[in-house]
């Protein structure tokens, strides 16, 4: 540890004293910015609520949003399974058009970013 402080000169100095000040500036911005008490003992009522009318309790925001989470996966995991199996049956037909679509198709999906295609 000696020998890399002795090899050290002004210049990795001024490269460290920058970097340091860069997380600290970023350091300083974040504690005197996000000062959120959180309030856990809401998040319950978001999962199940109470429906004061009928005297029950009835699934909530959260609840709901998971449900569709799930569906929407089993959906897209179904639709990946019948698409992929297609496309690989394509890619190794003995038609060469059916073959370069199937190639054309996977080569400009695999170029777009994931993010891309979640918002698409």
């Amino acid at each position: 540890m000696t020998k890399l402080i002795q090899r050290m000169k002004w210049p990795n100095y001024l490269i460290l004293a920058v970097v340091v000040g860069f997380f600290g500036y970023i350091w300083f911005t974040i504690e005197g910015t996000l000062n959120y008490a959180w309030r856990w003992h809401l998040i319950p009522n978001y999962i199940l609520g109470w429906h004061t009318g009928r005297e029950e309790y009835f699934a909530n925001i959260l609840l709901q949003g998971l449900g569709a989470t799930i569906r929407i996966s089993i959906y897209a995991g179904i639709l990946a399974l019948i698409l992929g199996t297609i496309l690989g049956v394509a890619r190794c037909s003995n038609n060469l058009t059916i073959r370069m679509l199937a190639r054309t198709y996977l080569e400009c999906l695999r170029n777009i970013p994931p993010v891309v295609v979640v918002f698409i």
